[in-house]
């Protein structure tokens, strides 16, 4: 979140599919007044996801929720933030 510039509800609503290795960036789908945006991925940052992607496996959500078929809370993001 904090490299790249993302707020919580745009982290928790990232899809498998908005990690753009090959173009170095991250796209932002319906961030703040519904609107598209991409931010960069920077080299050390392209390590965090890859590593993740080898580890979780994700499908759809990059962060899946309780129910796989549902983004994790923001409530849920806040509070792995708070605990670290």
């Amino acid at each position: 979140m904090y490299g790249g510039g993302l707020r919580v509800s745009e982290v928790s609503n990232l899809k498998v599919r908005d990690i753009d290795g090959a173009r170095k960036v991250i796209w932002i789908r319906d961030g703040k007044g519904n609107k598209d945006r991409q931010v960069m991925l920077s080299a050390p940052l392209r390590e965090v996801p890859a590593a993740y992607f080898r580890w979780k496996r994700p499908a759809e959500w990059l962060f899946p929720g309780e129910k796989s078929d549902r983004p994790i809370a923001c409530r849920t993001v806040f509070a792995g933030c708070r605990n670290s």
